[in-house]
């Protein structure tokens, strides 16, 4: 908890923001856990600008 505590504060540190356009946060979470596996399953998966941040709704009138 602590790793992921000091991983997601030196991420917002670099000052990205959301969709690159500069900001204070720009991880939500960070999870890492540990377990036994076959190699042929290992995986990293990094999720960045989510869909609901590339919807949008224009209202005209």
């Amino acid at each position: 908890e602590r790793f992921e505590r000091e991983v997601k504060e030196e991420l917002n540190s670099m000052g990205i923001g959301p969709l690159g356009f500069g900001g204070r946060t720009s991880v939500l979470a960070v999870k890492i856990e540990c377990a036994a596996r076959h190699p042929a399953s290992y995986f990293v998966d990094v999720s960045f600008s989510c869909w609901a941040n590339r919807r949008g709704r224009l209202v005209w009138g």
